[in-house]
């Protein structure tokens, strides 16, 4: 039989995952990286390919809220990256225990994780992040913008394509 990732993505394709609780900016980002050509999603997970310079993301846009996020570990197993939103408006410390799940799953051991910190808020959460992230394994980087700014979003995505490993 095989394994379907490796025959659905290949050098040309990769799966990445929108990961960030509810309301955060996940398919705002999307958006903006498909210039504006994506509907918001209606259901718990929409996927949708985005061609980017010589690549093809197939991005998974899965949902941000409670009963949703118990399904995101299904979608870990042959990712070629995540890009976590935390928005600096919500709840940081449930946005952190939440990506620290991410971190520490063995589906995820070598996959690179884009932290894309989304509207600052009133207290702008970056230093706090820039700390949880400190000593944390794996390749973790973080990004500071607003999903509706490609230049701030193209840093991020530039980042993960150079990390990003066929299968």
């Amino acid at each position: 039989m095989g394994n379907n990732h490796e025959k659905f993505f290949s050098k040309e394709k990769r799966k990445l995952l929108i990961l960030g609780l509810n309301g955060v900016g996940k398919s705002t980002l999307i958006k903006t990286l498909n210039q504006g050509n994506y509907q918001d999603k209606k259901e718990d997970l929409q996927i949708i390919d985005i061609k980017l310079k010589n690549i093809t993301l197939c991005v998974f846009d899965m949902g941000g809220s409670e009963r949703q996020r118990i399904f995101w570990r299904q979608n870990f197993y042959g990712s070629q990256g995540v890009i976590y939103v935390i928005d600096g408006n919500i709840d940081i410390q449930k946005a952190l225990l939440e990506l620290e799940k991410i971190l520490i799953d063995t589906d995820l051991k070598d996959t690179p994780i884009a932290v894309f910190v989304n509207n600052y808020g009133k207290d702008n959460p970056f230093d706090k992040i820039q700390e949880f992230l400190k000593n944390k394994p794996g390749k973790v980087n973080i990004f500071k913008g607003s999903t509706l700014e490609y230049k701030d979003i193209m840093s991020c995505i530039e980042w993960l394509g150079k990390e990003m490993k066929p299968i």
